[in-house]
């Protein structure tokens, strides 16, 4: 449903609010928009108030996802400068109005990381 070219009109009708730019929703490359999807979660991690997907496998993948970057989400975090693993240009460039160093955020995240027993507890 994201990707598809009512993406806007559903988001407007049904009033829902995002945070996620949609170049990133609407990105054909997954794991470039996981990415982004992530590390924007991370930023407004104070403002989500519900994750959602289509199918729960999904989440269980961007759960999975995050345990393999967490390190790297904390430095683009730290750095304010959007990882390699991002060439979309569209995404660059909408992620780069978002991203600002912020070395206080990533040692919180990379505290909270790090003191976790088995991922337990990542979300409250």
């Amino acid at each position: 449903m994201l990707r598809n070219q009512n993406y806007m009109h559903v988001v407007k009708e049904l009033n829902i609010q995002c945070c996620t730019p949609n170049e990133v929703v609407l990105c054909h490359d997954y794991f470039q928009s996981l990415y982004c999807h992530l590390l924007i979660g991370l930023i407004y991690r104070d403002e989500v108030q519900s994750l959602s997907s289509s199918f729960a496998h999904l989440l269980v993948q961007a759960f999975r996802t995050f345990k393999q970057v967490w390190e790297e989400l904390c430095n683009d975090i730290r750095e304010g400068v959007l990882s390699s693993r991002v060439t979309d240009p569209s995404i660059q460039m909408a992620m780069s109005k978002l991203l600002k160093p912020n070395q206080e955020l990533a040692d919180i995240i990379h505290k909270k990381c790090l003191g976790l027993n088995n991922w337990y507890g990542l979300i409250p």
